[in-house]
């Protein structure tokens, strides 16, 4: 068996027992949640892009399953979903043995850049390779999708619209040539708050009464044919685009390669519901756009921000403006979807 030297590069060591998986993170450019489901999820709308800044995940052939991460706020066995995928990954194989998987973080925990999801990702898809069974990204995705929403996206990657509760997935055009800086403070924002918050904030995503479908602006019959229409309902911090039809405009703009008019229509629902003492979220929004970014969204349920920029000079000044006030800043790029990478 061939050994690795230095630092993880994106290769197999040793096909038949060692390898690497790249998990990376994603940013959303559109996020809105059209319902709750009598089962508590949240249906959502989102086009996602996955990007360069990634974890890298070791696998190795083991007679048992192990899970160790370099990160100290990630905790190993069943409560970490890296293992809870590779035990799903046996049992849908049916293959003996084992694996000894070690995680290298390099995204933030809990910042809405779905690092746990793509970690599970790449140790589906590394498996995947180590043991040698071929299966079909659906059926990866298929796996993936009963311990999380994200992991379908995270196993596919490139920019997919995303439906349901995250695993309907529809490919789009990459957004072409740009790049992002990605920051996080210190504070942090739990998921589950946040949907509470919106629950509060829209009644369940229930219609009020005399209020029509359209209640909350938001829009069930939003797909026609797999399409997305406007309702012509605006967003209240946007009133100048109605909310579904920045969804449709940057579907729109992604087929035709019109990357300002994408980022132009960029919304994320959950901005509207970041708590008092995770506003530094806003204070770093324009951070990056005083340091010329195009456009600049919270990611995910936060509290991570990501910046759009043309010029990658741009975009490097503005990575390390907020290092030097000790934000965690990266900067990267756009990933086009790499099945099976």
């Amino acid at each position: 068996m061939r050994r690795r030297t230095g630092s993880f590069p994106e290769e197999v060591y040793g096909k038949e027992y060692l390898m690497t998986e790249l998990a990376r993170a994603k940013i959303n450019f559109y996020l809105d949640v059209t319902k709750k489901r009598a089962d508590g999820y949240h249906e959502i709308v989102s086009v996602m892009q996955s990007v360069s800044l990634a974890d890298i995940v070791t696998l190795e052939r083991a007679d048992e399953l192990t899970v160790f991460c370099d990160h100290p706020a990630v905790p190993g066995g069943k409560e970490n979903l890296a293992f809870r995928a590779a035990e799903a990954f046996f049992r849908e194989t049916g293959m003996a043995g084992g694996a000894a998987i070690r995680i290298e973080k390099r995204i933030p925990v809990a910042a809405g850049l779905a690092g746990g999801s793509a970690d599970a990702a790449a140790v589906l898809r590394g498996l995947n390779r180590l043991y040698g069974t071929e299966l079909p990204d659906a059926v990866l995705c298929g796996i993936g999708k009963t311990l999380g929403a994200d992991i379908p996206f995270c196993i596919c990657g490139g920019t997919a619209l995303t439906r349901g509760i995250g695993e309907k997935l529809f490919p789009l055009p990459s957004p072409g040539k740009c790049f992002f800086v990605i920051a996080k403070g210190e504070t942090g924002i739990s998921t589950a708050a946040a949907y509470a918050a919106l629950d509060l904030k829209y009644n369940h995503f229930c219609a009020v009464p005399g209020a029509g479908i359209h209640d909350g602006f938001h829009c069930e019959n939003r797909f026609v044919d797999g399409k997305s229409v406007s309702c012509g309902k605006s967003n209240e911090n946007n009133p100048d685009i109605p909310r579904c039809g920045r969804l449709s405009g940057m579907e729109a703009a992604l087929q035709t390669g019109d990357s300002e008019t994408v980022f132009r229509n960029m919304f994320n629902i959950f901005e509207e519901v970041v708590p008092p003492e995770c506003e530094e979220v806003f204070a770093i929004r324009n951070e990056l756009l005083d340091a010329g970014a195009v456009s600049a969204m919270m990611s995910g349920s936060g509290p991570a921000v990501f910046g759009v920029f043309r010029e990658e000079s741009l975009a490097m000044r503005a990575r390390d403006r907020l290092r030097a006030a000790g934000i965690f800043a990266e900067s990267c790029v756009p990933e086009a979807a790499k099945p099976n990478q």
